[in-house]
């Protein structure tokens, strides 16, 4: 057995394996017995290890197929081929963007029966941890339910593929029904149907993050009879979240229900960072709060925007205070954070101005906790007065949120008066105790 790998090495087994130092195109040869009999010849196409993000601002970057055609490769096994190039034929014409596309039968009206043919993206290093996402733009026309395609991953450069997504995933396939004489396996999800329009499909990869080794490619199969024009597939992107890697709580609203005897709360996050649950706290005097609820992340790791909503019943108070603590881990990474919101003020309609709430605890040791009944965002006087009128704290804050934290230090134990003056409107007063313990 003679092999000629076509990168000045040869081989003499009969079952080899070869590895090569650069990418390219090379010519590949067997010959047998010694005796210049040509068994088998042809070429491999070796694709290059690419860091991500593979996005269109990213130097060297393919995926609108309009550079060198280094970067992906066709695996053609049966039937009609995924050319690069530009179709005229209706449901895989034209491109997203640039002068080519990758297209199934670039010239055919409509594929072949029993087609099998494979487009092939880079060896993409995902070392460094993130939110990552897959995108590409497609239009296709297919026998619904016969013929279509899908993705699927490598994780060993291309010696073993599997499914990437599924039906479930938001945004992806739009299928996972197979007739038995279907091109796919029964079961199996996947694009098909007609898709006329060139439409963006994308998938969150962050399963990849932390792997050295991700290959993906697109397969596309058709039936033994009756297949339609085909598909078309543009603009590939991985694209990395390049903001502050960690969950983050966008919105925090609330408010009574309309027989006000509940209270809806609702929340938003972008993005989930290895969110695993919220614990929604709610607070009567703005100071202590007790834990109400759990709830279950939905996004986990995600760039798509989650919406959360907790009702809780039985409210008999006008005012109430809650804030959500986001609870984020990975185990394999030791990956650990944990934050709260800021609070959230709700107030019956009806309840209106902006004055003290509660002033807690009662007695003190060394400071106050004065709640609001709205978010203040004005210069706030405070004044505490002891029992013989002296007066023992004199200051004006500027308080942005719907509570503040009034330093007293450790005073002689008594009664004080505390006076709270927003803005310059009349002061209210509160009698507090001092205590020493």
């Amino acid at each position: 057995f003679l092999w000629n790998f076509g990168d000045n090495t040869t081989d003499t087994l009969e079952n080899t394996k070869h590895a090569y130092a650069n990418t390219g195109i090379y010519p590949i040869s067997l010959k047998i017995n010694n005796d210049n009999t040509l068994v088998s010849n042809g070429s491999v196409k070796i694709l290059p290890d690419l860091p991500v993000a593979y996005k269109a601002i990213t130097t060297g970057y393919q995926g609108n197929f309009d550079g060198a055609d280094t970067h992906f490769g066709v695996n053609h096994v049966s039937g009609s081929k995924f050319e690069r190039g530009r179709s005229a034929i209706n449901g895989k014409d034209g491109t997203h963007s640039g002068a080519n596309a990758y297209v199934v039968g670039l010239t055919e009206a409509i594929v072949q029966p029993n087609t099998t043919t494979m487009l092939y993206l880079p060896n993409y290093d995902f070392t460094q941890q993130g939110i990552y996402e897959l995108s590409f733009w497609s239009k296709f026309i297919c026998q619904n339910g016969y013929d279509g395609f899908n993705l699927e991953y490598s994780q060993d450069k291309g010696l073993n593929w599997v499914q990437l997504g599924s039906s479930n995933d938001p945004n992806w396939y739009n299928s996972r029904i197979v007739p038995g004489d279907g091109a796919f396996l029964v079961g199996q999800s996947y694009f098909t149907g007609t898709n006329n329009e060139w439409t963006k499909f994308k998938l969150n990869i962050s399963r990849f993050s932390g792997q050295k080794n991700v290959a993906f490619r697109v397969v596309f199969k058709s039936a033994a009879t009756s297949p339609l024009a085909g598909m078309a597939i543009d603009d590939i992107e991985i694209t990395k979240y390049e903001g502050d890697t960690k969950t983050q709580i966008v919105e925090l609203t609330g408010a009574f229900t309309k027989l006000g005897v509940s209270i809806d709360v609702n929340w938003a996050t972008l993005p989930e960072y290895y969110a695993q649950r919220f614990v929604l706290e709610m607070s009567e005097n703005g100071w202590k709060f007790d834990s109400i609820a759990h709830v279950n992340a939905t996004g986990y790791l995600t760039l798509d925007k989650q919406t959360y909503l907790k009702n809780v019943g039985e409210t008999k108070h006008d005012v109430y205070y809650f804030r959500v603590k986001s609870v984020n881990a990975d185990a394999a990474t030791n990956y650990k954070y944990t934050f709260y919101s800021p609070t959230l003020l709700v107030k019956r309609d009806g309840l209106l101005g902006l004055e003290v709430n509660k002033v807690a605890p009662n007695p003190f040791i060394d400071k106050l906790f004065i709640s609001f009944t709205d978010v203040v965002g004005k210069s706030v006087q405070f004044r505490l007065i002891d029992a013989v009128g002296r007066v023992v704290i004199d200051q004006t804050e500027e308080v942005g949120g719907v509570s503040y934290i009034l330093q007293t230090g450790k005073l002689a134990q008594g009664m004080y008066l505390l006076n709270v003056k927003i803005d310059g409107k009349d002061a209210q007063t509160f009698k507090v105790m001092s205590s020493m313990d």
